[in-house]
Order: C-alpha cells, then sequence, then structure tokens
C-alpha cells in the first residue's frame, strides 16, 4: 500500500470567483466564506475541478474518483474515490493560514485580513451586450472577487493499494501547475487562473515501517511546516490546448468602465487591488488599472461571428424577414457555439418542439445540458498607473443650440504613457494577453478558426477597438498576434 501526499500552496495569477451558490441584499453573486467570515476554496470544488481534466479518459477518471454504476447494468456496485482534496484555506501574514475560528481581534489587528472580508472586496459589474450592441434582456448582474495575489494551501492524498497509480499522480499534479488550471467561476471570462507558488510532496511506501511512522507524524494543521519541499513549476502546458499571445499597446486613450464616477468625474476607469508578497508578508496596493476579459471576449465574439458569416457567405440580406432568434449571430453562429458555447435550454424554449412520450425523459435531460465555451482568457491589470485625461461631453439641443438637460457629463480615461519623474513620461506597457483555445473548438469545420483569427488580427490592427467610448474615439490597441505555430505548438 502506498499514499502519495501534496500541500500546495497556490497563488492567483488573475482575480478569482469563488461563489457561494446563493445571493445576499446586496450583490448577485458573493464568495464562499468560512466562519470567520473569511475566503475559502471548498474541496469539492477543487475535486470536481481534477476530475473534470480527466473528462477525456474515463478509465483514468474511474481509476483515481471512483464512479457508480447504473441500476440498470449493476445495482450498487462501484467505488469510491481514491484522492482526497481538503478544503483551502486562507494564507496571511507570517505565513499562517486561517483554520477554524480566529478571533475578531486578530481579524482587526490584520490589515490583510480586514481587506479579506467579504464586504470589503472588489465588485465586479456586468452588462451582457446583443448583437446591436445594446444591453440584453436581464443582462445586468454583479459579483465579488479575491484580488490578484490571495494564496491558499490545500492537500491533496492519493491511496494506493493494488494498482500503481504513480503515473496518475504525476498527471494530476500537471494539471494543478498548468497554464490552463483555473478555479471557481467565470473562468472563461477571465478569472480563477491560480501557479503553483509552492509544493510538499511526498510518496509513503506503507511496507517500509519509517514511511509508516513519517506518515502518522505529518500533521493535518496547515500551520505546522513540512519538510518535503517539492520543485513543482506553473507553467505547464497542456496537449488538450492552443494558446495565442496578443502583444498589444494602445494607440491613444483607452476606458473600461467602472460605472461609477468619483469626487472629480461622473465615469472612471476599472480598477483593482492587487496583493504584493514580500516573503511571508502580504501588502496590499494601490487600485491599478483593469483590463477585464469579458470585456475583450464580447467584443472578440461579435467579430468572429462577423467574419464567419462573411466565409459562409451568410450575408443580411438573406435574412430580411426573418425572426431575430433565427439569424447568424450570437450563439446561433456556428463559429459562437463551437467556441465560446450555448444555452440549449434557451434554444428549447424558442423552439418548444413536440417530443414523443417514450422519448421525453432523455430530451429533458438533453436540455439541462450547456455545452460550456472552449475559450479561455485572462483579465489583464496594468502595474504601472498610466497618465490619465479628463474629457468633458455635453449633449447639444438642435432647437435652441444650448445644451440638453442631464446630458453634461465628463469621464476619466487612460492614456499611452507613464510619468516616472515630474515632466518625464515613458511608453505604457501592457503584459501579454493568452487566449487558450481548446483544440477540439476547430474540429472539422476550418472557417471557425479562420474567423476566429481574423478577429484577433483586427484588435492588433486597430481596427477592433475594445473597452467603452469606442464610437468617440477611444479604445484603439495595435500589436502582433502570436499564433499557435509560432508558439512550436
Amino acid at each position: 500500500m502506498k499514499k502519495y501526499l501534496a500541500r500546495i500552496i497556490f497563488e492567483a495569477e488573475t482575480p478569482l470567483h469563488v461563489g457561494s451558490g446563493s445571493s445576499d441584499l446586496t450583490l448577485d453573486a458573493p464568495i464562499n466564506c468560512d466562519a470567520n467570515g473569511l475566503p475559502q476554496i471548498n474541496g469539492s470544488s477543487l475535486a470536481g475541478i481534477l476530475r473534470s481534466s480527466f473528462s477525456d479518459d474515463e478509465k483514468i477518471r474511474e481509476k483515481i474518483f471512483g464512479f457508480q454504476k447504473k441500476a440498470a447494468e449493476e445495482e450498487g456496485k462501484g467505488e469510491g474515490s481514491r484522492l482526497v482534496v481538503s478544503n483551502a484555506h486562507l494564507i496571511y501574514e507570517g505565513g499562517r493560514v486561517v483554520e477554524g475560528l480566529i478571533t475578531n481581534d486578530e481579524i482587526t489587528k490584520s490589515k490583510y485580513l480586514k481587506a479579506m472580508q467579504a464586504y470589503a472586496l472588489p465588485l465586479r459589474d456586468h452588462c451582457r451586450i446583443n448583437e446591436k450592441g445594446a444591453a440584453k434582456d436581464q443582462g445586468k448582474f454583479d459579483n465579488c472577487v479575491l484580488p490578484k495575489g490571495v494564496r491558499f494551501v490545500c492537500e491533496l492524498e492519493l491511496t494506493e493499494n493494488d494498482k500503481d497509480l504513480s503515473a496518475d499522480w504525476e498527471n494530476l499534479l500537471q494539471v494543478v501547475s498548468s497554464d490552463t488550471f483555473r478555479v471557481g467561476g467565470k473562468v472563461r471570462s477571465g478569472l480563477g487562473r491560480l501557479k503553483v507558488h509552492e509544493c510538499f510532496e511526498k510518496p509513503f511506501d506503507f511496507q517500509n515501517p519509517d514511511a509508516v511512522k513519517e506518515y502518522l507524524e505529518h500533521s493535518s494543521s496547515f500551520n505546522k511546516k513540512t519538510a518535503w519541499k517539492t520543485e513543482l513549476k506553473s507553467g505547464g502546458k497542456s496537449d488538450k490546448y492552443l494558446c495565442y499571445t496578443l502583444e498589444i499597446q494602445p494607440e491613444d486613450f483607452f476606458t473600461f468602465g467602472s460605472g461609477y464616477g468619483d469626487e472629480e468625474v461622473d465615469m472612471t476607469p476599472k480598477k483593482e487591488i492587487v496583493v504584493k508578497w514580500d516573503g511571508d508578508t502580504p501588502d496590499i496596493s494601490e487600485a491599478k488599472i483593469l483590463i477585464p476579459a469579458s470585456s475583450i471576449k464580447g467584443a472578440i465574439s461579435h467579430r468572429t461571428a462577423f467574419y464567419y458569416n462573411k466565409l459562409t457567405e451568410n450575408y443580411a440580406e438573406k435574412f430580411k424577414g426573418v425572426k431575430e432568434e433565427d439569424k447568424p449571430v450570437g450563439p446561433k453562429n456556428e463559429a459562437v457555439r463551437a467556441l465560446f458555447g450555448y444555452d440549449k435550454q434557451k434554444e428549447a424554449e424558442f423552439k418548444k418542439p413536440e417530443v414523443p412520450a417514450d422519448k421525453q425523459e432523455k430530451a429533458e435531460s438533453e436540455k439541462q445540458e450547456t455545452p460550456a465555451g472552449k475559450v479561455f482568457f485572462d483579465d489583464m491589470i496594468i502595474e504601472e498607473n498610466a497618465d490619465e485625461k479628463v474629457f468633458n461631453h455635453v449633449s447639444i439641443d438642435r432647437f435652441t443650440g444650448g445644451a440638453m438637460s442631464g446630458a453634461l457629463f465628463d469621464e476619466k480615461v487612460c492614456g499611452t504613457s507613464v510619468e516616472v519623474e515630474p515632466d518625464k513620461f515613458k511608453p505604457l506597457e501592457i503584459e501579454p494577453l493568452k487566449i487558450y483555445v481548446k483544440k477540439s473548438a476547430f474540429e472539422g469545420n476550418v472557417n471557425v478558426r479562420e474567423a476566429f483569427e481574423n478577429a484577433l488580427d483586427d484588435i492588433c490592427t486597430g481596427m477592433l477597438p475594445l473597452g467603452g467610448s469606442t464610437m468617440r474615439g477611444h479604445g484603439c490597441f495595435t500589436g502582433t498576434l502570436k499564433k499557435p505555430e509560432d508558439n512550436n505548438e
């Protein structure tokens, strides 16, 4: 008998949303918290993510995570999971871990823990846009996120009895250290990317008495340090994904709106705090400029639909008099469906087909399935605060020539430079945006890949502006696109 044990410290590469599964009086989607009101990732969530990573290999999935035979096959037959996954607990000052109940005084004295309480965390406002560029019905919602840089620790334990699981254990560690490992909600809209900061991993062969003793002496408390550190670096590439890299810089002003104003202007750019670590000491930075991946994703989705319709000659004049829900835009577009997923249940509400009685049960189960998107983006946070400018706007009454009532407003936008010294500037640098696409999204239809790459090319040439106020000249970026073949994939 063998046991494989790993204690892993994760750090959020992007903001993170691990939902509680319910709403409250102020938020549509608050985060999951422990009894102290501090963030926690449930082990069941981590186990589900690990299990889904082996969805293409049923034998490995059943061997590690167990299975239950259907009643029609062998009633009551099955096997439990060999993998035990703990909850992931928050790490704070001094490398200490939030375990069990801690006193209110300890939370109050810690600047970091106070910032991690649910009411103090950053908020994200979302507005789903339809193909006409207007807000979609019931598309306004918000959620709470954990800032980039937060750290959690959890343990994985795999039990080996009669079968050699060493290769499967290595596969599990490769999954958690890969570039595509994401946790929580909105993972296809820029959130949830984790990297392995530290890993303490060791196999225990129970035929060796010393190994048994060492295993029994290992404390389950995360605040007890372990001696068996292992080098497990993030950045591994999955053979299931293709990676595109956008290296872009703004040509002029740009803004991704926060939806709120401040004491100076009515509209401000979206900014979020970042956690920086100095050894075991976390520091909450001032708010940094955020480029939300959800904004980029929406623009790319609409432009991909345009190019796919162009490649397949689905021109607008062909659809005069056709109902909106039947036009090849949004989830009705084949490229959008293949890349970004769609909701089968909503489609069923439009069509409402008559289903024979003997097939109703199967149809009902299929209706609930929602093919998930196959494109993963990352939020981008600009570490250096760009130079900002205030624009004043007024809408003119065509009859009087004066300002229209309620139409005077101003906005703050980001520039292309950073002030390093008084009256000395340098160009603003934005970290490359990596986009991961499952290979299966391009299978069977070459037009899907061509349409998607054309949309990315438009960003690099300034033909597809990003963010807000694009009709007023903001949001043009230029740069280069590195395709999978450029990355030797």
